[in-house]
Parts: structure tokens; C-alpha cells; sequence
């Protein structure tokens, strides 16, 4: 199973999606796409941001299913086996903290 080390901020959005895409078909994803489906918290911000009109949370959300073996195929992800992990995200998503106030929390 692949680990995921490049970093995410630095990463191609286009480059992004084509590994998403490659996951979607049950290929191997880029580090930067697995990096990514790793760590969504699905808080929506990508959907307006996208150009192409398309749900890329949604993408995200079915290609880390993929990725993560939940669909029978080898796992390229790691598994979280934090049962509470999303609901705690979602919970500290719904604070709506202004850009600085993330970065002061990280």
C-alpha cells in the first residue's frame, strides 16, 4: 500500500484530478490524488472552486472508497480506524473559523 509524502499544497489541481479520475477506474492513483482522498473532510469548498462545474467532493468522497480497498480492489490508502474521526471533522468544519483562525488551531 502506497504512503503519501509529496506535499498537498503544492500540488497541480489538474494533476489532482486526473489521479482522482485514475482511482475512479480503479487504476493506480498519484501520490498527490491518494494524498488528497486521504485527507477530504468534505467540507464543500472545493465544489464552488471548481471550474468545471462538477462535484469534485463527491469524486473525492467515491475515489477514497476505492482507494481504501472498500470496494474489494487493493488498498492504496490507509484506513482511519478513528470510528469518530469524520464527525469530529464535520463538527470543527461547522465552526466557520476564518482562514487565520485555521491556521492558529493547526
Amino acid at each position: 500500500m502506497a504512503r503519501y509524502s509529496a506535499p498537498l499544497a503544492g500540488a497541480d489541481p489538474q494533476a489532482v484530478a486526473t489521479g482522482i479520475l485514475s482511482v475512479l477506474r480503479e487504476e493506480p492513483g498519484t501520490a498527490a490524488a491518494l494524498g488528497w482522498a486521504s485527507v477530504c473532510i468534505r467540507s464543500g469548498r472545493c465544489v464552488p472552486a471548481c471550474p468545471e462545474d462538477v462535484n469534485p467532493m463527491m469524486m473525492v468522497r467515491i475515489a477514497r472508497m476505492i482507494a481504501s480497498g472498500g470496494l474489494g480492489g487493493p488498498p492504496q490508502i490507509a484506513v482511519r480506524a478513528d470510528r469518530d474521526f469524520f464527525d469530529r471533522v464535520r463538527a470543527f468544519a461547522r465552526l466557520q473559523l476564518t482562514e487565520e483562525e485555521i491556521r492558529n488551531w493547526m
